[in-house]
Formats: C-alpha cells, sequence, structure tokens
C-alpha cells in the first residue's frame, strides 16, 4: 500500500499526464480531420461535386480521433509504478527513491511504516516538493497542446463550412437516376409520337440518345420535356 502523502503526489501527476494526453490526443485528431477535410473540398471544388459522402467521412474521422484521445488519455497515469519510472526518467537524482518509496508496505503488526521505510518515503516527498514532480510535463508542453487542439478544432470548423457551402450534388449526375419521358410537345400541334428508350436508369457518367419517332409528319422544331426521379421536371430542344 502506497503511503497517503506520496499517493497524493503521484494522483496530481497522473491528473497532468492525463490532461496533456487528452489535449495532445485531441490536437492531432482534429487537425488531421482538419487536413482532410481541406483536402476534400479542394478536390471536390475542382471537380465540381457535391460533398455529402466527404462530409460524413470527416465527420466519422473526428468522431473516431476524438473517442481515441479520450481512451488513451483515461488509461494513462493509471499504473503507479510505470508513472514512477517516468518521474525517475525525468528526474534522475532521485536514483530509484520513489520506485522503492512505493513498493513499502506498511508493518503486519502496526499497520505503520518502520524508521527506515518512512525514511525513504519521506526522501522522495522532499523532492517532490522541492522539484515538483508536475513538471513531468512542463507547462509549455501543456500549453502547446491546449493551442494545437484548439486550433486543429478552428481549422476543422471552417474547413467543414467550406464543404458544406459546396453546392448540392445535380440530380442528374448521381450516381444512378431514373429519368420518365412523359409527352413531346411540338410546336403546339398535335403529331403521332414515340419516344424511346422510354423509362429507363442511367449511370453517373454515362451519356443516354434519346429518339423521338413521328409517324405522320416531322415538325420545325421539337422540345422534350423528361422527369427525374424525385419529380424534378426538365425541358430540352432536339435536334
Amino acid at each position: 500500500m502506497i503511503d497517503r502523502e506520496l499517493n497524493i503526489q503521484l494522483s496530481r501527476v497522473a491528473r497532468r499526464v492525463r490532461s496533456y494526453r487528452l489535449w495532445s490526443g485531441l490536437g492531432f485528431a482534429f487537425i488531421l480531420a482538419a487536413v482532410l477535410c481541406g483536402t476534400l473540398y479542394l478536390m471536390n471544388r475542382s471537380a465540381g461535386e457535391a460533398a455529402n459522402s466527404s462530409l460524413k467521412l470527416v465527420l466519422t474521422v473526428s468522431a473516431i480521433g476524438t473517442l481515441l484521445a479520450i481512451f488513451v488519455a483515461w488509461r494513462s497515469g493509471r499504473n503507479a509504478v510505470r508513472l514512477a519510472r517516468q518521474i525517475e526518467a525525468r528526474f534522475p537524482e532521485l536514483n530509484s527513491s520513489l520506485l522503492t518509496a512505493i513498493e513499502q508496505e506498511p508493518q503486519t503488526s502496526t499497520g505503520r511504516f518502520g524508521y527506515l521505510q518512512q525514511n525513504v518515503i519521506d526522501k522522495a516527498m522532499l523532492h517532490a516538493r522541492v522539484y515538483g514532480w508536475h513538471n513531468l510535463i512542463s507547462r509549455e508542453r501543456m500549453i502547446f497542446s491546449r493551442i494545437s487542439a484548439i486550433g486543429g478544432f478552428v481549422l476543422l470548423v471552417l474547413w467543414t463550412q467550406g464543404l458544406v457551402s459546396l453546392p448540392s450534388a445535380d440530380p442528374g449526375k448521381s450516381a444512378e437516376q431514373m429519368v420518365s419521358f412523359d409527352k413531346a410537345v411540338v410546336d403546339g400541334g398535335e403529331y403521332v409520337v414515340s419516344i424511346e428508350p422510354g423509362d429507363t436508369e442511367i449511370e453517373r457518367g454515362t451519356s443516354l440518345l434519346v429518339r423521338a419517332k413521328f409517324e405522320d409528319r416531322l415538325p420545325l422544331d421539337a422540345t422534350i420535356v423528361y422527369k427525374m426521379e424525385d419529380g424534378e421536371e426538365r425541358t430540352l430542344a432536339m435536334k
């Protein structure tokens, strides 16, 4: 059982380590998501495409990164021996006295530490008060981790707004659309006409040839009216 005062000192260091891991992890996640978001924004903008799927990808990466940062921070500083080794590495003048101190067990008969045991613990405690074990994570590193997290989040928000601002997908350019051809209006006159292929499905990037067959006579001009699957009506002059 670790001495109560020594345990308090270690707990303070552990909280600082967890805070640093959380902020630095969030900073890494947000900056990574912001870079991804900016790249997708530039790609979609140059291609003239909407960013529906890209936005989902950015949000997914952000959520996963945030959860991982929280998990890693929560796990940090839980092992007293590992934490003591980190402190020993930062302050080599301890000369393993901290590791020795946390391994001490009170005497069974009295429930207290012996004289030599207490001397080892007091030596470690004195070092903690003089040098401040919280400096295991320097003030500069703590500030930088917070700045990186806040800056990364701001960049992510800005790029996300840019991604959202891209125009919505053109229904005629979606991956697969049902096109319905209802009728042909030919200079307001009455004609017997059939349209091929009628109702059909087209894939993105493919062309569609529409033919209108007039049974009796040909008009000078013709305009075809067609509807998309979502009900939007469009017109197109025929040649």
